[in-house]
């Protein structure tokens, strides 16, 4: 695949988490979107306020982004103009070129430092935000917790791999359709699913329950604010296309496409 084509791989996996994004950030301006510090400042209402307090890291990501696709497209152009120039001899042509894919390739790993350090900070600013509070009855109802998580663990001990999301699944239904908010708190937030499924050596699979279970839950326990973190949280983590593909894509190409251009210089 020639560098130009990787490029637009790359762009337009970018496309798709943006249009992933965009729909769920507030637009235009908005009286919430001035600094907390500022005079007059009103805090956004809570289904706004996930896509408030991560709107300015998205846009420093995309930034750093477009930081690199430029830094690669001028980079082409400049190698291949170097290339060619009859005013340089061969020798010299080919050490200009290796200094000019050298700088980018340095210019371009910081970028991508940056685009993960957002990333991560988007990520580690949702989780918490899309979580649902611990239930004011969970003191009261300890005891009773205990009993519960032993009998589902005695149920979920005597099943194969492969049925134990279907069975946390239907516990979780179950708490939804009593309602009963401690024991939906207990499979969606309070991690213990999780490690159940870490104890069994599904470690890979915990993600994914933390998404059903948000979803599964629903509104019985996850406020407007819980709600939109969880969709901004899925939109740029978990779904098939998120800001990690973004910048394992972008990896990628400095691994080959600067290699490519490297091997015209030679």
């Amino acid at each position: 695949m020639a560098e130009a084509d990787m490029l637009q791989t790359l762009v337009r996996v970018v496309d798709r988490v943006k249009a992933a994004t965009e729909p769920l950030l507030p637009t235009g301006p908005a009286p919430w979107s001035d600094h907390p510090a500022s005079a007059g400042y009103v805090p956004p209402p809570p289904k706004q306020r996930p896509a408030a307090v991560v709107r300015p890291m998205l846009t420093d990501f995309y930034a750093q982004f477009d930081q690199l696709r430029t830094t690669i497209t001028n980079v082409a152009g400049n190698v291949g103009t170097v290339l060619t120039n009859p005013a340089l001899v061969p020798a010299q042509r080919e050490k200009d070129a290796r200094v000019l894919v050298d700088a980018a390739r340095s210019s371009t790993a910081l970028n991508i430092a940056a685009m993960r350090s957002a990333a991560a900070n988007i990520v580690n600013t949702l989780t918490p935000m899309a979580m649902p509070q611990r239930p004011a009855s969970a003191d009261a109802r300890q005891a009773e917790l205990m009993r519960l998580e032993g009998q589902m663990r005695m149920v979920l001990d005597a099943l194969p791999a492969d049925e134990l999301m279907p069975r946390l699944e239907r516990f979780l239904r179950d708490a939804v359709v009593a309602k009963d908010e401690l024991i939906t708190w207990h499979l969606v937030a309070s991690g213990w699913a999780q490690l159940y499924l870490e104890s069994r050596g599904l470690a890979p699979w915990a993600p994914q329950w933390g998404q059903r279970a948000s979803e599964i839950a629903g509104g019985l326990l996850m406020g407007e604010e819980a709600l939109a973190a969880r969709q901004l949280l899925d939109a740029t983590s978990t779904a098939d296309y998120n800001l990690e593909t973004v910048v394992q894509a972008a990896e990628f190409y400095i691994r080959t496409g600067f290699d490519r251009i490297a091997i015209r210089s030679r």
